[in-house]
């Protein structure tokens, strides 16, 4: 079976390589859009999160012309891949034919984005540049440390892990991720957009099967992903083979995808500023949110609803040194990384402010990350590929417990509730999100201690609190619970010691328990089933 999987493999990558040059063919409009409804592009769920959103559907939402595509595959040409947002699509050839292309009264422009062939390669990063080895940097007792960095770890006590929200994870492969069953379970549906025929979707790369890890590993005890509770579509835009401004158009594409059929966030750990042929790089002038063809897609992802979250990228300490692309795009959430003691990482591509813009926005732990291996073993690893799942998982978990958030206003939020909101620069951004105070201010409760030491709080299931006041004094101490719009809903007086509250008349979703002592009070985040 291996041999014959093999042999399928080589034959799909021969026919889908057949092409020795590929074309971004910009279209002049979309004349037939009128023909489609909303219903035959996008799903329910989709059009449900645009109408709650009160986002438009509009042109970019209906597909290419499918005139236009018709004509050119009568004429003898490939249609690789398609974006409907940005108007284009891939098409093969065998020949240069960009003068041709250009003749056609549909066609506004063309670009040449990948060949095969001799290439003039991309300058090289200094050999001293490359990333340590991580063996033995860190205690396996901090396994949780990446959580706890932004207080995640006390939204997953309180019942919130991303439930009920779904994430596109846009990656170069996912390696091994099907026979994983501590990060497997919740993955409802893959896409290739790089090779869609390709016999096994699990056999390429694994840089995505570290990625899904930290969000979806579950807890046992010993390590938890950012986000376990959460549904996962895996869908590969990277080809590992080359480097050309194609996979530009796989990851649109991709995006697109994840938009049709209603996701909610957009994780992505790939950017791009140089290619095998140096003629098709970017400049750092070009970092303007509104150039690479990537970027702009990412945008128009964001105004769609997506809260789209990128990594910065790994140049920091290299010739580049900047961020990369799509981590310009001033609408989606740029994380750069941090080290476990929360200073800024060497390596996490560094950004800029200006026009009111900073990136990257905020940072995370990249540097001694816990991740799950094609093998299925927890190691540590480095990047910014790896700071931006974590984030991602606070997201998830800060929009289940706040589903009224439009995704633009969760991205504010996180902004505004990071360490340094009121000094952020160009390495760490604002710096690092403390997901619990962000939490706490939105439930109206934004003095939320962290320590309980007079009032001690216990879960005993069955929506049944134990509440243990400490203070050595005979009176009783008022009780009350709050709901996330500040109306009190229980009010109870309980005494020194050992009190019981039971929470179970209440509807399910978000409360805080207030004990008031000495005029002080003492809050704590609850989560009722």
């Amino acid at each position: 079976m291996r041999k014959i999987l093999s042999f399928l493999f080589v034959l799909f990558s021969l026919s889908i390589f057949s092409d020795q040059y590929r074309y971004r063919v910009y279209f002049t409009d979309k004349p037939d859009t009128r023909a489609y409804e909303p219903e035959a592009v996008l799903s329910k769920k989709t059009i449900e999160k645009r109408r709650k959103y009160k986002l438009m559907i509009d042109e970019r939402d209906f597909p290419v012309c499918d005139s236009y595509l018709n004509t050119l595959s009568a004429d003898g040409y490939n249609i690789i891949c398609k974006s409907k947002w940005m108007n284009t699509a891939v098409v093969g050839s065998d020949i240069e034919v960009i003068s041709k292309l250009r003749r056609y009264e549909f066609v506004q422009d063309v670009k040449l984005v990948w060949y095969t062939g001799p290439v003039t390669k991309a300058e090289e990063a200094d050999e001293d540049s490359e990333t340590p080895n991580l063996s033995n940097s860190f205690s396996v007792s901090e396994k949780f440390q990446q959580l706890r960095m932004h207080n995640l770890d006390k939204l997953h006590e309180s019942g919130y892990n991303g439930k009920g929200l779904t994430i596109a994870i846009l990656d170069a492969g996912f390696c091994n991720a099907d026979k994983i069953d501590m990060i497997n379970s919740n993955v409802i549906g893959v896409k290739d957009m790089v090779v869609p025929a390709l016999p096994d979707f699990y056999r390429s790369d694994s840089h995505g099967t570290n990625v899904l890890s930290i969000l979806s590993y579950k807890n046992d005890g010993e390590f938890s992903g950012s986000a376990p509770g959460a549904e996962y579509i895996l869908i590969r835009t990277e080809d590992v083979k080359t480097e050309f401004p194609i996979e530009e158009d796989y990851w649109v594409a991709g995006a697109e995808y994840a938009d049709s059929i209603g996701a909610d966030i957009i994780t992505s750990s790939l950017g791009y500023f140089q290619f095998d042929d140096s003629s098709m790089n970017y400049k750092h002038a070009d970092l303007d949110g509104n150039t690479a063809f990537i970027s702009k897609g990412a945008g128009v992802a964001a105004e769609k609803g997506i809260l789209v979250v990128n990594s910065a990228g790994n140049e920091g300490h290299k010739h580049w040194r900047r961020i990369n692309f799509p981590a310009d795009c001033p609408n989606i959430i740029t994380v750069g990384s941090v080290n476990a003691d929360s200073t800024y990482s060497f390596f996490s591509g560094k950004g800029y402010m200006r026009d009111g813009i900073v990136k990257p926005d905020i940072t995370s732990l990249g540097n001694g990350t816990w991740l799950c291996d094609s093998g299925g073993e927890l190691i540590q690893s480095l990047g910014t590929s790896y700071s931006t799942p974590i984030i991602t998982g606070l997201a998830a978990s800060i929009w289940e417990a706040f589903p009224y958030l439009s995704s633009s206003e969760l991205k504010q939020m996180l902004i505004e509730h990071s360490s340094r909101y009121e000094t952020p620069d160009s390495l760490m951004g604002y710096g690092i999100p403390n997901g619990y105070k962000l939490i706490a201010t939105l439930t109206g409760e934004a003095q939320i201690s962290e320590s309980l030491n007079i009032v001690e709080y216990s879960y005993k299931g069955e929506n049944i609190w134990s509440v243990k006041i400490r203070e050595n004094i005979a009176i009783n101490f008022p009780v009350f619970v709050v709901s996330t719009s500040g109306q009190v809903l229980i009010r109870e007086q309980m005494f020194c010691g050992d009190n019981e509250l039971s929470l179970d008349s209440l509807s399910p979703g978000f409360y805080v328990i207030n004990v008031l002592v000495s005029e002080q009070k003492y809050p704590k985040l609850v989560r009722v089933e």
